[in-house]
């Protein structure tokens, strides 16, 4: 398609900042900041320079049990992260969601032996902390692998 009359710079720099105002979703990251869940994606938010909107929820309050709360996350737990339309609400699924959307500052190696190890550590800790594991260790002293 030919345009006889090509935009002036100054409309084109209008319609260019429109458009990434519109592709730029408001994000919001709701947190208790007693949740270890929280930390794991604070430090992953801080450490990827972002900057969401926070919004604090109680647990000790039960402000995540509030219909408001739960109508964007049904389990109603934290952390939950918002960006625009898309709600993610597991803290791993989280830091996959922000590394896929936000290429810059990368903290997933890009080399397979890298990435093996980055992604044993990502899932090692929670599967530690297993309410089970616990449980098993501390009350029938049994030793987790």
């Amino acid at each position: 398609r030919i345009l006889l009359n090509p935009p002036s710079s100054k409309s084109f720099l209008l319609l260019r900042q429109s458009i990434s105002t519109m592709s730029a979703a408001k994000q919001t990251f709701y947190l208790d900041p007693n949740s270890s869940n929280a930390w794991r994606v604070s430090i992953y938010v801080h450490e990827k320079k972002l900057n969401p909107e926070i919004k604090k929820i109680s647990l000790a309050k039960g402000e995540h049990k509030q219909p408001e709360y739960l109508a964007l996350n049904p389990r109603g737990q934290v952390p939950t992260w918002q960006d625009g339309e898309t709600v993610v609400y597991e803290s791993l699924g989280i830091l996959m969601y922000l590394e896929s959307q936000h290429k810059e500052n990368p903290l997933i190696p890009t080399n397979a032996k890298d990435q093996a190890l980055f992604y044993t550590r990502l899932f090692q800790f929670p599967a530690k902390l297993e309410n089970h594991t616990i449980f098993g260790s501390v009350v029938f002293g049994k030793q987790g692998k």
